[in-house]
């Protein structure tokens, strides 16, 4: 049997970018609006939606700053990570899940931007994440940047990396040889 929750009203019409589960916490959260549509002046209506997952009941909601988007969204324990393109890595804090609340706005490493041969600049983009506890790598489309979450509410860049354009990106930390040792793995597009 497949169940369908309803989306808010203020939502109608905007497709899901992204979902996240939370299965010790017992809520999926779901982004809807991944996409701008640049043929359009309107506005764009982001938004992450909190849903219990027994009872399939909305929970909490929370609008995106406007015209901005979020393209995935990773969970770990009291904060939302989402990917929110060349605006950023946005941290929600999700402890109320009736009302989560937007917290800090981290802007890709300019050394991530992408300079076309007329010189002129495209600003990196945040598009897809992977966690593993203290660690969140945010993936562009020309590599990505490596956070550490020590402190949840405020990530701290400790480097950039740089490849053809990462598919997808896993995280895995483990003891080799008795030191803990944290391992990204990066599906390069061209580069294997």
């Amino acid at each position: 049997q497949t169940d369908v929750v309803a989306r808010p009203s203020q939502l109608d019409g905007q497709e899901i970018g992204a979902v996240a589960v939370d299965a010790a916490d017992g809520h999926a959260f779901v982004l809807y609006a991944n996409r701008l549509n640049s043929n359009t002046t309107e506005a764009v209506v982001g938004a992450l939606h909190i849903v219990h997952i027994e009872t399939q009941v909305p929970v909490g909601y929370l609008a995106l700053p406007t015209n901005t988007a979020a393209w995935d969204i990773v969970v770990e324990g009291n904060y939302a990570y989402l990917a929110g393109g060349s605006s950023g890595l946005f941290v929600v804090d999700v402890s109320d899940k009736a009302n989560p609340a937007m917290g800090q706005i981290v802007a890709p490493d300019p050394a991530l931007d992408d300079v076309l041969p007329d010189a002129s600049t495209i600003a990196a983009s945040f598009g897809e994440l992977a966690i593993n506890g203290s660690v969140l790598v945010a993936g562009t489309e020309g590599g990505g940047e490596v956070f550490d979450l020590t402190n949840p509410v405020s990530p701290s860049s400790t480097g950039t990396f740089f490849s053809t354009h990462p598919n997808d990106i896993e995280i895995d930390s483990r003891p080799i040889d008795s030191v803990q040792t944290t391992v990204i793995f990066i599906a390069d597009q061209s580069s294997g």
